[in-house]
Protein backbone atom coordinates (compact mmCIF):
# COMPACT_ATOMS: atom_id res chain seq x y z
CA UNK A 1 0.00 0.00 0.00
CA UNK A 2 1.44 3.19 -1.23
CA UNK A 3 -0.22 6.89 -1.19
CA UNK A 4 2.42 10.20 -1.21
CA UNK A 5 1.36 12.81 1.39
CA UNK A 6 3.92 15.79 2.67
CA UNK A 7 5.72 15.26 6.05
CA UNK A 8 8.33 17.53 7.69
CA UNK A 9 11.28 14.91 7.93
CA UNK A 10 14.55 16.48 9.40
CA UNK A 11 17.74 14.67 11.08
CA UNK A 12 19.32 16.42 11.74
CA UNK A 13 20.91 12.43 7.72
CA UNK A 14 20.96 10.53 0.83
CA UNK A 15 23.83 10.09 -9.19
CA UNK A 16 25.28 12.70 -10.75
CA UNK A 17 24.78 16.52 -9.70
CA UNK A 18 25.35 19.16 -11.48
CA UNK A 19 26.20 22.15 -9.82
CA UNK A 20 26.94 26.20 -10.01
CA UNK A 21 23.80 26.79 -11.63
CA UNK A 22 23.14 30.25 -11.02
CA UNK A 23 20.93 32.98 -11.16
CA UNK A 24 23.44 35.59 -12.99
CA UNK A 25 21.17 38.69 -12.12
CA UNK A 26 21.80 38.05 -8.28
CA UNK A 27 25.78 37.88 -8.18
CA UNK A 28 25.30 38.39 -3.98
CA UNK A 29 24.34 34.58 -4.38
CA UNK A 30 27.37 33.67 -6.79
CA UNK A 31 27.70 29.46 -5.86
CA UNK A 32 30.78 27.95 -6.00
CA UNK A 33 32.71 24.22 -4.52
CA UNK A 34 34.34 26.10 -1.65
CA UNK A 35 32.02 24.72 0.97
CA UNK A 36 32.20 23.33 5.02
CA UNK A 37 29.85 20.51 5.83
CA UNK A 38 30.38 21.02 8.87
CA UNK A 39 29.70 24.81 9.25
CA UNK A 40 26.25 24.59 7.13
CA UNK A 41 24.06 26.90 7.73
CA UNK A 42 21.33 25.65 6.47
CA UNK A 43 19.45 22.50 4.59
CA UNK A 44 16.68 22.06 1.67
CA UNK A 45 15.57 18.46 1.93
CA UNK A 46 13.61 16.46 -0.31
CA UNK A 47 12.66 12.37 1.51
CA UNK A 48 11.31 9.71 0.50
CA UNK A 49 10.07 7.76 3.56
CA UNK A 50 9.17 4.48 3.47
CA UNK A 51 7.67 2.35 6.45
CA UNK A 52 8.40 -0.66 7.05
CA UNK A 53 8.00 -3.59 9.36
CA UNK A 54 7.68 -7.38 10.20
CA UNK A 55 4.56 -8.77 10.41
CA UNK A 56 3.47 -12.81 9.97
CA UNK A 57 2.71 -13.39 6.54
CA UNK A 58 6.19 -11.70 5.06
CA UNK A 59 9.33 -11.41 6.92
CA UNK A 60 9.41 -7.40 6.10
CA UNK A 61 6.68 -5.48 4.54
CA UNK A 62 6.14 -1.85 3.23
CA UNK A 63 3.59 -0.25 5.08
CA UNK A 64 3.23 3.11 3.50
CA UNK A 65 5.33 5.84 1.55
CA UNK A 66 5.33 9.59 1.63
CA UNK A 67 7.77 12.37 0.03
CA UNK A 68 8.21 15.51 2.58
CA UNK A 69 9.86 18.98 1.23
CA UNK A 70 11.48 21.03 3.71
CA UNK A 71 14.21 23.93 4.22
CA UNK A 72 15.81 25.47 7.57
CA UNK A 73 18.01 28.35 7.96
CA UNK A 74 20.13 29.58 10.36
CA UNK A 75 22.45 32.75 11.28
CA UNK A 76 25.18 30.44 12.94
CA UNK A 77 26.59 27.62 11.88
CA UNK A 78 24.52 24.37 12.78
CA UNK A 79 26.52 21.94 15.45
CA UNK A 80 27.49 18.44 15.32
CA UNK A 81 24.67 18.39 12.43
CA UNK A 82 21.78 19.77 14.14
CA UNK A 83 20.36 23.65 13.96
CA UNK A 84 21.12 25.58 17.43
CA UNK A 85 18.16 25.98 19.37
CA UNK A 86 17.21 29.72 18.72
CA UNK A 87 19.22 30.44 15.86
CA UNK A 88 16.62 29.50 13.30
CA UNK A 89 15.63 32.42 10.78
CA UNK A 90 13.31 33.52 7.93
CA UNK A 91 14.91 33.37 4.87
CA UNK A 92 12.19 35.15 2.68
CA UNK A 93 10.52 33.20 0.13
CA UNK A 94 11.58 29.74 -0.50
CA UNK A 95 10.18 27.66 -3.49
CA UNK A 96 10.75 24.09 -4.63
CA UNK A 97 9.98 22.99 -8.37
CA UNK A 98 8.34 26.25 -8.38
CA UNK A 99 5.89 25.87 -5.08
CA UNK A 100 6.23 28.50 -2.98
CA UNK A 101 6.66 26.70 0.68
CA UNK A 102 5.13 27.74 3.51
CA UNK A 103 7.25 29.09 6.94
CA UNK A 104 6.51 27.94 9.71
CA UNK A 105 7.48 30.83 12.60
CA UNK A 106 5.92 28.61 15.42
CA UNK A 107 7.63 25.56 14.57
CA UNK A 108 10.80 24.52 16.52
CA UNK A 109 12.87 25.33 15.19
CA UNK A 110 11.45 27.27 12.61
CA UNK A 111 11.38 25.75 9.01
CA UNK A 112 9.72 25.95 5.83
CA UNK A 113 7.73 23.09 4.32
CA UNK A 114 5.38 22.29 1.06
CA UNK A 115 1.27 22.52 2.48
CA UNK A 116 0.23 21.90 -1.21
CA UNK A 117 0.78 18.13 -1.49
CA UNK A 118 1.82 18.50 -5.00
CA UNK A 119 5.58 18.03 -4.61
CA UNK A 120 5.65 14.12 -5.28
CA UNK A 121 9.51 13.92 -6.97
CA UNK A 122 13.23 14.93 -5.78
CA UNK A 123 12.65 18.98 -6.39
CA UNK A 124 14.92 19.98 -9.26
CA UNK A 125 15.52 23.77 -8.71
CA UNK A 126 15.12 25.78 -5.28
CA UNK A 127 15.24 29.58 -4.98
CA UNK A 128 15.50 31.31 -1.56
CA UNK A 129 14.32 35.35 -2.26
CA UNK A 130 17.14 35.91 0.90
CA UNK A 131 17.07 38.00 4.20
CA UNK A 132 19.26 40.10 6.47
CA UNK A 133 20.96 37.01 7.11
CA UNK A 134 20.45 34.36 4.01
CA UNK A 135 21.82 35.39 0.67
CA UNK A 136 19.69 34.88 -2.27
CA UNK A 137 19.79 31.53 -4.05
CA UNK A 138 18.58 30.10 -7.63
CA UNK A 139 20.25 26.43 -7.27
CA UNK A 140 19.58 23.63 -9.95
CA UNK A 141 19.44 19.69 -8.25
CA UNK A 142 20.17 17.15 -10.78
CA UNK A 143 19.43 14.03 -8.31
CA UNK A 144 16.79 11.23 -8.26
CA UNK A 145 16.16 9.63 -4.81
CA UNK A 146 18.91 7.06 -3.72
CA UNK A 147 17.64 3.03 -4.23
CA UNK A 148 18.50 1.09 -1.46
CA UNK A 149 17.39 -3.29 -2.65
CA UNK A 150 18.76 -4.78 0.64
CA UNK A 151 15.61 -4.52 2.70
CA UNK A 152 15.53 -8.29 3.48
CA UNK A 153 18.82 -8.18 4.76
CA UNK A 154 17.42 -6.04 7.90
CA UNK A 155 17.35 -8.52 10.88
CA UNK A 156 14.20 -9.29 12.29
CA UNK A 157 15.81 -10.09 15.45
CA UNK A 158 18.54 -8.14 17.76
CA UNK A 159 20.61 -10.25 20.26
CA UNK A 160 21.85 -7.56 23.35
CA UNK A 161 24.55 -9.90 23.55
CA UNK A 162 25.77 -10.73 19.72
CA UNK A 163 25.20 -7.20 18.33
CA UNK A 164 24.40 -7.22 14.49
CA UNK A 165 25.93 -6.33 11.24
CA UNK A 166 23.59 -5.04 8.30
CA UNK A 167 24.93 -5.77 4.71
CA UNK A 168 24.62 -2.35 2.33
CA UNK A 169 23.68 -3.79 -0.81
CA UNK A 170 21.76 -2.56 -3.67
CA UNK A 171 22.86 0.84 -2.83
CA UNK A 172 22.96 3.92 -5.03
CA UNK A 173 22.36 7.56 -5.71
CA UNK A 174 24.00 8.51 -2.09
CA UNK A 175 26.66 9.87 -0.14
CA UNK A 176 26.13 9.83 3.13
CA UNK A 177 24.54 7.49 5.73
CA UNK A 178 22.80 8.35 8.87
CA UNK A 179 22.28 5.21 10.79
CA UNK A 180 19.79 5.22 13.73
CA UNK A 181 18.18 2.30 16.48
CA UNK A 182 16.61 3.16 19.69
CA UNK A 183 14.04 1.82 21.88
CA UNK A 184 12.73 3.49 25.29
CA UNK A 185 15.24 4.13 27.33
CA UNK A 186 18.55 4.70 24.66
CA UNK A 187 19.54 5.56 21.05
CA UNK A 188 22.62 5.07 18.60
CA UNK A 189 23.12 6.99 15.83
CA UNK A 190 25.95 6.66 13.39
CA UNK A 191 26.84 9.29 10.50
CA UNK A 192 28.68 7.34 8.21
CA UNK A 193 30.26 8.81 4.49
CA UNK A 194 30.41 6.66 1.33
CA UNK A 195 31.75 4.09 0.88
CA UNK A 196 30.41 1.95 3.32
CA UNK A 197 30.19 -1.97 2.99
CA UNK A 198 28.03 -2.32 6.10
CA UNK A 199 27.42 -0.78 9.53
CA UNK A 200 28.05 -2.83 12.63
CA UNK A 201 26.93 -2.52 15.99
CA UNK A 202 28.58 -3.70 18.66
CA UNK A 203 27.58 -5.34 21.81
CA UNK A 204 28.71 -2.87 23.56
CA UNK A 205 26.88 0.01 21.48
CA UNK A 206 23.91 -1.60 22.84
CA UNK A 207 24.59 -2.06 26.39
CA UNK A 208 21.67 -0.15 28.14
CA UNK A 209 19.25 -1.05 25.70
CA UNK A 210 16.05 -2.45 27.20
CA UNK A 211 12.27 -3.42 26.01
CA UNK A 212 11.17 -6.10 23.54
CA UNK A 213 11.27 -4.24 20.32
CA UNK A 214 13.49 -2.15 18.53
CA UNK A 215 13.11 0.67 16.18
CA UNK A 216 15.63 1.51 13.34
CA UNK A 217 16.15 4.42 11.05
CA UNK A 218 18.38 4.96 7.72
CA UNK A 219 19.04 8.04 5.95
CA UNK A 220 20.62 7.21 2.39
CA UNK A 221 21.19 10.56 0.94
CA UNK A 222 22.90 12.21 -1.90
CA UNK A 223 24.17 15.52 -0.38
CA UNK A 224 25.27 18.55 -1.88
CA UNK A 225 27.13 21.37 -0.35
CA UNK A 226 27.61 24.59 -1.56
CA UNK A 227 29.07 28.01 -0.43
CA UNK A 228 26.66 30.72 -1.08
CA UNK A 229 28.25 34.24 -0.23
CA UNK A 230 30.21 32.67 2.01
CA UNK A 231 27.66 30.51 3.93
CA UNK A 232 27.50 26.65 3.45
CA UNK A 233 24.29 24.61 2.73
CA UNK A 234 23.19 21.22 2.14
CA UNK A 235 21.23 20.69 -0.74
CA UNK A 236 19.88 16.86 0.00
CA UNK A 237 17.74 14.49 -1.50
CA UNK A 238 17.21 11.48 0.64
CA UNK A 239 15.62 7.91 1.00
CA UNK A 240 14.70 6.99 4.82
CA UNK A 241 13.54 3.69 6.03
CA UNK A 242 11.45 3.88 8.87
CA UNK A 243 11.67 -0.13 10.33
CA UNK A 244 9.26 -0.81 13.63
CA UNK A 245 8.94 -4.52 14.92
CA UNK A 246 12.53 -5.54 14.73
CA UNK A 247 12.93 -8.44 18.12
CA UNK A 248 15.12 -7.22 20.79
CA UNK A 249 16.09 -10.28 22.97
CA UNK A 250 19.37 -10.90 25.67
Amino acid sequence: MKRLIVLIAFVSCFFACKKEKVNEETPTSQISNVADPARRYGELNTTKTEFFAFISTNPIACLDTTISVAALFSFQPFENGRIVSGTDVSAGTVTANGTTLKFKNTSIPKHYSDTTNTINSPVQNWTVSGSNTVPQMNYTVNDSFPVYQGYLDIPDTVYLSQGFTLPINGLQGCNEIKFFVSTLSKTLTKNLNMPVTEIVVTPAELNGFTGSSLFMQIWFTKANYENVAGKTYQFRTALELRVNGIALLP
